[in-house]
C-alpha cells in the first residue's frame, strides 16, 4: 500500500497545522461543495485519530489538517524533521466512510549540526553492529561505510589522508569501531 500523502515536517507542521500536499485531496471524501471535510485516521496501535482538512473559500485551496493535528503531534511527541505518512486503505464492503492510516517515522539525528556524532548515536553503531548500522544508515539516507577506523579512533572525522583518499566535502559518512 503506497502512502497517498507523505511529508517531513516543518515547524508550522508542527507547531500550528500540518499543511497537506495537493495530491493528497484527491484521497479525501467529497467537500460537497463545502470548505471542510473530517475523517478519521488510525494509528499503528490502533489509536483513531479524528482530523479535520479545510481548503480557502477562495482563490488556491492550501488544503490544511487542523483539527485533531495538534493532539497527534502532541501525543506522538513529533519534531521537525520527522515524517508523517498517510495511506487510503481499502474499504471493507458495506463500509460508507473512507478508511485511512496515518503513520510517523521519527527522524534519525546521528550527527549533530556540527557533523559530529551523537552520544547516542554512537552508543547505537556500536551496540548493534555493522548490519544494523548499515540499516540505521540507510534511514538517515547516506552512505554507510567508509572504511573502519581502528578502536581507539573516537571521532567521526577521519584522520589526516592523502588527497586520493579523501572525502568530498559536505558527505556524512558513518564510520563504524570495531
Amino acid at each position: 500500500m503506497a502512502p497517498r500523502s507523505s511529508k517531513v515536517l516543518r515547524e508550522t507542521d508542527i507547531k500550528k497545522r500540518y499543511s497537506v500536499p495537493a495530491g493528497f485531496l484527491s484521497s479525501l471524501p467529497s467537500f460537497n461543495g463545502g470548505h471542510a471535510v473530517d475523517f478519521q485516521a488510525v494509528d499503528g496501535s490502533g489509536r483513531v485519530w479524528p482530523f479535520r482538512c479545510s481548503v480557502r473559500k477562495k482563490g488556491h485551496p492550501k488544503p490544511v489538517i487542523s483539527r485533531g493535528w495538534r493532539a497527534f503531534v502532541d501525543s506522538k511527541g513529533l519534531k521537525v524533521g520527522d515524517k508523517v505518512q498517510f495511506y487510503k486503505k481499502k474499504n471493507e464492503a458495506g463500509a460508507k466512510k473512507h478508511a485511512y492510516e496515518i503513520r510517523a517515522e521519527k527522524e534519525i539525528k546521528i550527527f549533530d549540526d556540527r557533523g559530529e556524532m551523537h552520544r547516542a548515536g554512537r552508543r547505537k553503531v556500536r551496540s548493534e553492529g555493522r548490519r544494523d548500522g548499515e540499516r540505521l544508515a540507510k534511514q538517515a539516507s547516506f552512505s554507510p561505510l567508509v572504511r573502519r577506523w581502528p578502536r581507539h579512533v573516537k571521532s567521526a572525522s577521519p584522520p589526516a589522508e592523502s588527497e586520493g583518499d579523501a572525502l568530498p566535502s559536505g558527505s556524512d559518512k558513518l564510520v563504524y569501531w570495531e
